[in-house]
């Protein structure tokens, strides 16, 4: 049973509740003498039913925020997802990177002679010969 039937399930049980207890709040606000006998216990059986109604909205509220929470975690597991993937492109990418510049380095040590030249550290072949 999901959360949502769950919640659905005690929202019911608590309007039910509340319509049988309804005679009583109603009467509760002007009682008559033969109603004083039993007050005690109806006093009391309201104020449990006030407690009962205060707690499940502190409940209602309490699962609206975890809502939320859940979606902003949904997000968080994209996010997560897409830099990961991100993390696996630029490892990829260095990897390349390094190939290319071992290649040219090495390619380079052989044609110093061939019409190759450096300038400031980096190599510039001519454009019959690039790496």
């Amino acid at each position: 049973m999901s959360l949502d039937e769950r919640l659905e399930s005690v929202e019911k049980g608590i309007k039910t509740i509340n319509e049988t207890l309804e005679p009583l709040l109603q009467t509760s606000a002007t009682p008559t003498v033969s109603e004083t006998v039993g007050s005690s216990e109806n006093a009391a059986l309201l104020r449990k039913q006030a407690t009962l109604v205060a707690e499940w909205e502190a409940i209602q509220n309490e699962s609206d925020v975890l809502r939320e929470e859940l979606k902003e975690d949904k997000w968080l597991t994209v996010f997560r997802t897409v830099t990961d993937q991100a993390d696996g492109m630029m490892s990829s990418l260095e990897k390349a990177v390094n190939r290319c510049q071992v290649r040219c380095s090495s390619s380079s040590a052989e044609r110093v002679g061939d019409k190759a030249f450096f300038v400031t550290g980096v190599h510039m072949a001519s454009p019959s010969k690039r790496c």
